[in-house]
């Protein structure tokens, strides 16, 4: 039996002379090892409402010990106040970081290391570059910067909120940061009118793997509920747009992507995932490894709006690869219909109404993510039936939670122009691990869904039996 064992740390602000409220953690953005195997430089970088920002270490033997702190000289006319996001590069060694007006650019490796807290005043890191966005002719008028992302170490991508233009990017260049154009997203939502835009978060996509993808892909969340791909290297303001087909403008908080296959969303209003497939074209499915049959993939999905399940004649029982003939089942199961997004709905009632702040995840291999709430992180693992939670009511105590979650199919996730057509409210499954919910005598291998949400009466879709 594989024992598994865990331990967390608590770093307090109070510890350092850090005031609740002013001195607030505001972002933080994990270092890597510029190496595999490497220790030197991994850390945590951590930004304050005060404009503090500092490298800690995340070491079991001087966890929370400052290894690098980040701030201009007196001499910089722009002040570091209040940061806004941190991001980093571990390819050029950078860090990009924003308060509410500019973007600042680090290093973050090859300066001088903090040993102890008595001389953290004699090892200030200086940034390379600064630019106000606030003072940019080429930007239009805005509240604050939400966000920060470096697509790739020449390329830092900026989120703004409130604004008619709320997309910038900026070139990283020898001489510092330079405005860059990007082509203008078009408003095509009538219900947002005349009225600024904001995009509340950002994600880089590393799309070169994919046929006619590329390295500088980016997904951008708006506040019409949309999220929006582009490829910062073409015209185009725009390749493809996302939308939850039955919560059609709620608003994104934050992404995250799962490989190249599928990315998640966190709702910007409730404790809600909500899962999308990249809907790239790929030449291997999770179901080409199934049996074949000349059935039709069951249970069959009830989309929030009105759409006929695809047609096939072919009623082919095996697959002839030979002639590259797929059998029925084998053929519908790739189509959009049959493979929905969802929805997933966490199971804490007494958080219903918290948003989801941030998402997380160990690696792209990985099963586990993890969801911030407020006052609560929520570990989702996916296709192990286990959702649980890590409570803080005083560190380093945690309380570990076990719950069931829903989920509700959302369509095949392409952006509705007309609203009115989601007429149809889908079904809601909740999990289940118990035999009374489950027989698996009666359970087939083509069933759609994980066993946890099946239900009797999907079996009853099944008639024919398998070869």
């Amino acid at each position: 039996m594989t024992v598994i064992s865990e331990s967390w740390h608590w770093c307090k602000g109070s510890d350092i002379g850090f005031v609740a409220g002013k001195d607030d953690t505001t972002a933080i953005s994990i270092v890597k090892p510029h190496t595999p195997g490497e220790n030197e430089g991994t850390g945590v970088v951590v930004g304050r409402a005060n404009g503090d920002l500092r490298l800690l270490s995340i070491s079991e033997s001087s966890f929370g010990r400052t290894l690098m702190h980040f701030r201009p000289l007196p001499s910089f006319s722009t002040r570091q106040c209040e940061i806004q996001a941190v991001d980093l590069d571990s390819d050029s060694s950078m860090m990009v970081a924003s308060t509410r007006e500019s973007v600042w650019l680090y290093p973050i490796r090859g300066s001088e290391r903090v040993e102890s807290e008595d001389v953290i005043e004699s090892a200030v890191t200086n940034p390379t570059a600064v630019v106000s966005l606030k003072d940019a002719k080429q930007t239009a008028p805005f509240d604050f910067i939400r966000s920060v992302k470096m697509v790739n170490k020449a390329t830092v991508v900026v989120a703004l909120n409130r604004s008619f233009d709320p997309i910038r990017a900026l070139d990283v260049t020898p001489a510092g940061l330079d405005m860059a154009t990007l082509a203008r997203m078009p408003n095509k939502h009538h219900h947002i009118g005349s009225n600024p835009r904001t995009v509340r978060a950002l994600l880089p996509v590393d799309a070169r793997s994919v046929a006619s993808g590329g390295g500088n892909v980016l997904l951008s969340s708006w506040d019409d509920g949309t999220i929006r791909l582009q490829d910062l290297r073409t015209p185009s303001p725009v390749d493809r747009v996302y939308q939850d087909n039955f919560e059609v403008a709620t608003p994104i908080n934050a992404l995250i992507s799962y490989g190249l296959e599928r990315f998640i969303a966190g709702s910007a209003y409730s404790h809600l995932l909500k899962v999308f497939d990249f809907r790239w074209a790929r030449k291997y499915y999770h179901t080409s490894a199934l049996p074949c049959t000349n059935s039709s993939p069951y249970p069959t999905p009830k989309p929030p709006i009105i759409a006929n399940e695809p047609e096939y004649h072919d009623d082919r029982p095996v697959c002839n690869h030979v002639a590259d003939r797929l059998c029925r089942w084998h053929s519908l199961s790739r189509h959009d219909f049959y493979r929905p997004n969802c929805n997933i709905y966490l199971p804490f009632r007494n958080y219903a109404s918290s948003p989801i702040y941030s998402l997380a995840k160990p690696s792209d291999v990985s099963p586990a993510i993890y969801v911030g709430l407020s006052g609560r992180l929520v570990e989702f693992t996916l296709n192990s039936g286990m959702y649980s939670a890590h409570v803080s009511n005083e560190a380093p105590l945690y309380v570990r939670q076990r719950g069931k979650a829903a989920v509700l199919e959302t369509g095949d996730g392409s952006a509705i122009s007309d609203i009115s057509k989601c007429q149809r409210v889908p079904e809601i499954r909740r999990q289940s691990f118990s035999n009374t919910d489950y027989d698996s005598t009666k359970a087939r291998k083509q069933h759609r869904l994980d066993e946890a949400l099946q239900h009797h009466r999907d079996w009853q879709e099944f008639e024919t039996p398998l070869p």
